[in-house]
Parts: structure tokens; sequence; C-alpha cells
């Protein structure tokens, strides 16, 4: 049973889906509540702050305005060494609100470089795929870049990289399905 009272020491004890979701529950649209489970992702503090960027997925999946304030340090997360459900997580959570300005051009090529990488997990190519079209749809430059990325990376990739492509390629009406 988790202890609610603290959150710092409930993400420790999470040890399922279930509990994930019902700490995230707890907290709800609660703006201080979050900004303690912000202070455990930053921590660094394992596991603590892999934990918490589970519950922090969980949580702005529903109430996702309550990134607003921290989406500049959300981004700040991905230039940090982190175990890679992190990663996941704060890519998840970047397109969940409109992305600002200041900091597309560091996400548009962090995408593109993951793009590229064969090493980089189908999650975390799919979640860049996504936030390099958010970036780029309103740009025809960077979306005949993306295209031509997309269109050459997806023959060599996995199913996941191929279904995310062809969504993606999709909305940006290359081609028909």
């Amino acid at each position: 049973m988790l202890d609610f009272d603290n959150i710092k020491d409930a993400v420790l004890s999470i040890g399922s889906k279930e509990e994930v979701q019902a700490l995230a529950d707890w907290m709800g649209n609660d703006p201080e509540k979050f900004a303690d489970l912000w202070n455990c992702i930053v921590s660094k503090d394992h596991p603590r702050y892999w934990r918490s960027a589970w519950v922090m997925d969980k949580l702005t999946a529903k109430y996702p305005q309550l990134l607003l304030s921290y989406r500049e340090e959300l981004v700040q997360q991905l230039e940090i060494d982190h175990a890679p459900g992190v990663y996941r997580a704060v890519l998840k959570a970047i397109v969940r609100n409109p992305i600002p300005e200041a900091v597309q051009g560091f996400l548009f090529d962090y995408a593109i470089k993951h793009l590229l990488n064969p090493q980089s997990s189908a999650a975390i190519q799919a979640h860049s795929m996504t936030i390099a079209y958010e970036i780029a749809k309103d740009s025809p430059e960077l979306k005949e870049e993306l295209r031509a990325i997309i269109t050459d990376q997806a023959e060599y990739n996995t199913a996941a990289y191929q279904s995310r492509a062809r969504q993606i390629l999709k909305k940006m009406d290359i081609i028909k399905y």
C-alpha cells in the first residue's frame, strides 16, 4: 500500500502499473504535488527519478497543463544521462503541449539524431518522429528533410518505426492509406 502523504517516499514504493496509476490519480491536477514529483525527477536519485518519470507520464496524459511551466526544464532533461524509461517519458510529455520556439531547434536535431541512430530504441525513435513532425509540420523545408529521413530509414527499421512512419507520412499527406 502506497503512502500518499509523501510523494518522495511513495514513488520508491511503486511496484506495478496499478500503483503508478493510483499515485497519479491521487495527485490529480494539483500543481504543488506535481512540483514535488518534478523535484524527484530532477534529483537523479535512483530509482526515485525514473519511477517519478513513469508517474509523470501517466499524470500528464490526463493533465498535460501541469507541464506548462516546466517545458524548457523538461527539454533539458534530454541532455542528462538517464535511464531509457526517463527519456521515453520525457519525449512523450513534450508533445502533450505546444513546443516552445526557443527549444524547437534543439528538439528537432535531437529527434533527427535518434531517427538516424540504429541503437536508439523503437520507443525513442517513435516519439522522436512525432516531435520532429510537430516542429516541421508548418515548415516545407523541415517537412521535406523529415520525410526524406523517415522514408530512407523505414525499410531498415522495426515494425514500430514503420508503423509510426506511416502515421506521420499520412499526416504530411505524402502517402495515402
